[in-house]
């Protein structure tokens, strides 16, 4: 009870400006019955009863990005896709740009600047190649999205890993089962990966770990391949050398980091982000410091509207061919769509969930084909893309480069 109420009191604002149905409610105490009602799953002999609060859920963050992107664009900055920083331009021990590559073309080209920030995570020492600090160690981390299972409420259940078996997260953490857009999410699961492997990806390994982490966890369930509709997966940094704890841990705090103090680099920050929840924060703190280098006041911070979403499409509500159609030509005319992953898996959101169906891909497909000329290499290469984009499962089989 006193954790709920610090929890309800730390919150106090929380519902501030939230459109009507939106309130996060208070926490309260759950007797044996109501828990085992509220989460059948959790129905066993040591379960005396439980505490019941409430928190927000992403269902599409993908179009959160894309929000975050229009938002900064409507405060007047400009934004590429598909750009890649190759490099940095250098000047003696100072930075004055980077050099960059269209991924759609080839085509090289620079971009100069007085300050740069970069904000990629764990990756700067590819930037900064052997004239820098290492890449900090990174973590696999990856979510489970199953069939429905566990009722309307998300629950979490005790790992059974130790810590060798588990280094980063560690000995009895929680795995967490939380409905998700009409299936249930479960996770997070994390893997030591090296920063120089390139893009992490999930194996065939990766998928069974899991599936018998999970079935010790909660025997009952009997958890199969058959289950899993899709792998959400990403990178985290972890602590290395860079924070105090376990080296092998997740990095706990956002950091941004002046390369003249740390590395004799001038005109250089990195940030490096941790979570969506203290990323707004550490965002204003980079641009102060961006500012601050070029003497400058930094801008007033913007007011965070908590109804920034209310005019996006819902991703819960089911659509029919035409609307499809005129959302999938938009993201392709008016959201930078070039492939048919972004189109399925970034853009309109049907396939987030799991693989969508023979008919969705194919008028995807064909828009993305008109849109951009493409050839019959072409679409059989899209087609491979997407399938690649949920393996280890086998996805796709029915779809066709031909529609």
């Amino acid at each position: 009870r006193t954790a709920l109420s610090i929890t309800d009191a730390v919150g106090f604002d929380r519902n501030r400006d939230l459109p009507n149905g939106r309130a996060i409610p208070p926490g309260r105490i759950l007797s044996r019955e109501e828990v085992v009602r509220t989460a059948p799953l959790l129905d066993a002999p040591g379960i005396t009863g439980g505490a019941l609060w409430h928190d927000g859920l992403a269902v599409d963050t993908e179009r959160l990005t894309l929000l975050l992107l229009k938002a900064a664009v409507a405060g007047g900055a400009t934004v590429a896709n598909r750009v890649e920083a190759t490099g940095l331009l250098r000047e003696g021990d100072r930075v004055a740009g980077i050099e960059a590559r269209d991924a759609t073309d080839g085509s090289r080209f620079a971009i100069r600047a007085r300050v740069v920030l970069a904000a990629t995570g764990g990756r700067i020492g590819r930037l900064l190649r052997h004239d820098g600090p290492a890449d900090p160690p990174m973590a696999l981390a990856m979510n489970l999205i199953t069939r429905a299972i566990g009722g309307e409420v998300a629950f979490g259940v005790r790992s059974p890993r130790d810590l060798a078996s588990d280094p980063i997260a560690g000995p009895r953490r929680f795995l967490f089962f939380v409905p998700w857009r009409g299936c249930t999410m479960i996770g997070t699961f994390y893997r030591p990966v090296e920063a120089s492997d390139g893009p992490s990806r999930v194996t065939e390994a990766h998928l069974d770990e899991m599936l018998a982490e999970v079935n010790e966890a909660l025997p009952r369930l009997g958890l199969s391949r058959r289950d899993v509709l899709r792998i959400h997966h990403g990178s985290l940094p972890r602590k290395g050398p860079f924070e105090r704890g376990r080296p092998e841990a997740l990095l706990q705090h956002g950091r941004v980091v002046d390369h003249s103090a740390t590395d004799g680099i001038e005109g250089l920050l990195t940030l490096v982000g941790v979570k969506y929840t203290t990323a707004r924060l550490l965002a204003a703190q980079a641009v102060d410091r961006v500012f601050a280098k070029l003497d400058r006041t930094p801008p007033r911070r913007p007011r965070v509207d908590p109804r920034i979403d209310c005019e996006e499409p819902d991703p819960l509500v089911e659509i029919d061919g035409a609307t499809l159609e005129n959302r999938l030509r938009h993201a392709i005319r008016a959201e930078m769509a070039r492939t048919l992953p972004d189109l399925v898996l970034r853009r309109t959101g049907i396939g987030s969930a799991g693989p969508p169906d023979r008919e969705a891909v194919a008028l995807a497909l064909r828009l993305l084909a008109e849109e951009r000329d493409l050839d019959d290499d072409a679409r059989f290469a899209e087609i491979e893309a997407l399938r690649d984009a949920y393996r280890p499962l086998d996805a796709g089989a029915e779809w066709s480069p031909g529609g």
